[in-house]
């Protein structure tokens, strides 16, 4: 039998009550709050005449309000499709009129963005969120009319399949996808990151990065779920997580490779006072080696994680500090319940070592991708799934990503990986961040080139990336082209769109 989020809230606010729940920017709420809130507002929703399997939209940063819907969706059987709060007007409309979302809730500083959202065939609810400004909060007024008292929580029949999270994929490779996640295996996945990453109720969980994403989702409600205490920020500034973390002393942490590389290379982390840290981990895109040693040197007593995985699959593999120093650039063995394997272009499984695009199976997540049966049958081999990534695994069942199978680069017959190549020049100190991209040549078919941001205050060239590429990398894979920015196009989980930067 499958725990569910919503069976797991009932029981700490049965048993720990006053117990700390979520703390945001702006409140605190013990778990009987949260599972009163989240009663509420599944009363409301009902009255707003919102049914079961129905989809609501939710345009919010970090804030207890999100960990609400979230839950009262578990408990009313409806789905959460979260929005990306910096896409634009027409795209946000996109995935709101795709999905057939009944409500939206979005938080008051959106207020322009959903001015510009004009949904014309199916009829949406705006609902008003506006954290510490009562009078702009129409949320609470959504809510407040509704007592919890002999709610018991349980919904008709089996709830495993119910669709409870649609999250819309970044648009790395095209249109978004509404990828269904069910609320069984996604609680599933909850249990999977607690005995990974053994959660505890004594943990103190510190998430900066966007709650829109399925990863911070999933780390956030496993905490909950383990009865622990989650520490919401919407702000992600060095300057900011060094104070939380020197202020409420979290014991683990979860970001984003970039938000990890930012707080690293800032004057900030050196007054951070780390001794309650004891995890750190990153995901959602490759943590380069220069910003893992820096982790290593900045928290020398924390256990620094990264996993690999994705919104249809959950978490598929993970790799801890001690073994990262083992088994360079790797994102570790597959979790308990997951399995890996690598398939050649001949559509066989090559041997250990061998380049190939990785398939998983297991307890995945995706049950299809909304209204895309195209998709949701490409992305399946009976009961493997990929995510169109290439990568190999070793003699030791140790995974390594090479590079998403679209952004390959063939030049002059040869594939070459950017991910190599950004990896050798980020080691580079006077390198910030970079992208490396195919670009079209009459001759080679694609010539490599570099897209690299400087450190503050350094001064870099072409010929000086050229001759520090030239140390490591075959001829071929030294960039042809290097061109500087102030910054790169980025999705807001922290992946740069080498799509914009080809275009």
């Amino acid at each position: 039998m499958t725990i569910t989020i919503d069976q797991a809230l009932k029981w700490h606010a049965t048993y720990n009550p006053r117990r700390l729940a979520v703390q945001d920017d702006h409140k605190k709420e013990s778990y009987a709050e949260l599972w009163q809130r989240s009663v509420q507002l599944v009363l409301a929703m009902k009255a707003a005449g919102v049914k079961k399997n129905d989809k609501i939209s939710v345009l919010l940063p970090n804030c207890a309000q999100f960990i609400e819907i979230y839950h009262a969706a578990a408990l009313y059987g409806i789905a959460v499709v979260p929005i990306n709060f910096r896409l634009a007007p027409r795209e946000a409309q996109y995935i709101i009129e795709h999905s057939e979302s009944k409500l939206l809730f979005y938080y008051s500083d959106f207020s322009d963005l959903v001015k510009e959202i004009n949904i014309k065939d199916t009829p949406v609810a705006f609902i008003k969120i506006g954290p510490g400004r009562e009078d702009d909060d129409e949320y609470n007024d959504f809510i407040g009319k509704y007592d919890d008292k002999g709610f018991d929580g349980d919904s008709d029949g089996d709830r495993y399949d119910v669709p409870f999270y649609q999250g819309y994929t970044s648009g790395t490779t095209g249109t978004p996808k509404g990828c269904v996640n069910p609320l069984g295996p996604f609680s599933e996945q909850l249990t999977r990151i607690i005995g990974t990453y053994r959660f505890e109720s004594s943990d103190r969980q510190l998430m900066p990065a966007p709650l829109f994403h399925e990863a911070p989702a999933l780390f956030s409600l496993a905490q909950i779920f383990a009865g622990g205490s989650l520490l919401l920020t919407k702000d992600p500034a060095p300057e900011n997580i060094a104070e939380i973390i020197n202020k409420q002393s979290p014991t683990n942490i979860f970001m984003v490779p970039t938000m990890w590389e930012t707080l690293t290379i800032s004057p900030e982390v050196d007054r951070v006072k780390s001794k309650t840290l004891r995890l750190l981990v990153s995901g959602g895109s490759a943590l380069l080696t220069h910003t893992r040693d820096k982790l290593f040197k900045a928290f020398p007593d924390a256990d620094v994680n990264e996993f690999y995985g994705g919104t249809e699959v959950g978490l598929v593999s993970n790799i801890t500090k001690d073994e990262m120093l083992r088994n360079y650039r790797s994102v570790g063995r597959p979790v308990f319940g997951k399995y890996i394997k690598i398939i050649g272009e001949d559509g066989e499984e090559v041997t250990p070592g061998e380049v190939g695009e990785i398939y998983m199976a297991g307890q995945l997540m995706l049950r299809e991708y909304y209204k895309n049966p195209e998709a949701t049958a490409k992305a399946r081999l009976g009961e493997w799934l990929t995510l169109g990534d290439l990568g190999s695994i070793d003699d030791d069942g140790y995974l390594y990503i090479v590079d998403r199978k679209k952004d390959m680069i063939i030049s002059g017959g040869e594939n070459i990986f950017p991910a190599e190549i950004e990896n050798v020049i980020s080691k580079m100190p006077e390198v910030f961040m970079c992208a490396v991209v195919g670009q079209p040549d009459p001759r080679w078919g694609e010539v490599v080139t570099a897209y690299v941001v400087p450190a503050p205050g350094a001064h870099i060239s072409k010929e000086e990336v050229q001759r520090f590429c030239a140390q490591e990398l075959a001829n071929f894979k030294i960039p042809k082209e290097v061109y500087f920015k102030r910054e790169l196009p980025m999705s807001a989980f922290g992946k740069i769109l080498r799509r914009e930067l080809r275009q």
